[in-house]
């Protein structure tokens, strides 16, 4: 399931789209790896009473966790939850019920493709069709070291059912045909809104975005040494560019 995207920052969109302050912005990432610190969500801040843009860990740290250890061990298999069982989980229903929602933006993400009988994975990038920045509702936790007196800020992104299109690029590993929730502009307020209505947050939870909506390309590296980080992570790897039926 998604463990890579990608985050390049539109100034005037960002401030208008999520109603953020001038100064919560971050630097430019094309690959942008689950599992790490300082990865960019947007929440709202009860406090401050606005929203806001924050650096995260990608991965839920699970409240009973005793040291940090173990912890990131935990949050490396919590990077991903799902929206059909959120409410009946032990480590996602209590944010959800405490209204612990952001939003995970996103220029593109990248999902693999298996080969061979999963002998060869090909790593494909996934936009919006027309350029758009767009948005993954998510939950966020916060976790203490208690040898430190850390407070840990982390993050799981929501996933869904794959569409026809993805059905295709996420066909193997240990849960095919799924593909990250990615939602509409006109639903990224009610997911921070702390006045949510149940029937606004079904309404983005039950969002699917269609195949025709989306492109996906294959590409290079984008785990291991070898992994590009820049702008070249997104150039098509030629060999496999009809690999695809739906286009």
């Amino acid at each position: 399931m998604c463990r890579d995207r990608g985050y390049t920052p539109v100034k005037n969109d960002h401030v208008l789209r999520w109603k953020v302050d001038e100064s919560d912005f971050y630097s430019t990432s094309y690959n942008l790896i689950a599992g790490s610190t300082g990865l960019p969500v947007v929440m709202y801040d009860g406090v401050e009473k606005r929203n806001t843009s924050v650096d995260a860990l990608w991965g839920i740290i699970p409240f009973w966790t005793k040291d940090l250890k173990e912890g990131m061990i935990s949050a490396n298999k919590s990077i991903n939850a799902r929206v059909e069982t959120l409410e009946e989980s032990r480590l996602y229903k209590p944010l959800f019920e405490r209204g612990q929602r952001c939003l995970i933006p996103c220029t593109h993400y990248f999902e693999h493709h298996w080969l061979d009988g999963g002998k060869k994975k090909i790593p494909f990038a996934i936009k919006k069709m027309d350029d758009d920045l767009f948005s993954m509702p998510g939950l966020y936790g916060t976790w203490t070291d208690k040898e430190t007196g850390e407070l840990i800020l982390c993050y799981t992104m929501l996933t869904t059912g794959a569409n026809a299109l993805m059905k295709q690029v996420h066909n193997g590993g240990a849960h095919p045909g799924r593909m990250p929730l990615v939602i509409g502009r006109d639903m990224e307020a009610a997911w921070l809104n702390p006045d949510a209505t149940d029937n606004e947050l079904r309404d983005v939870m039950g969002c699917h975005i269609p195949a025709k909506e989306l492109k996906a390309w294959p590409v290079h590296t984008i785990r291991g040494k070898n992994a590009r980080t820049g702008a070249d992570v997104l150039e098509e790897w030629s060999e496999y560019k009809d690999l695809l039926k739906v286009a």
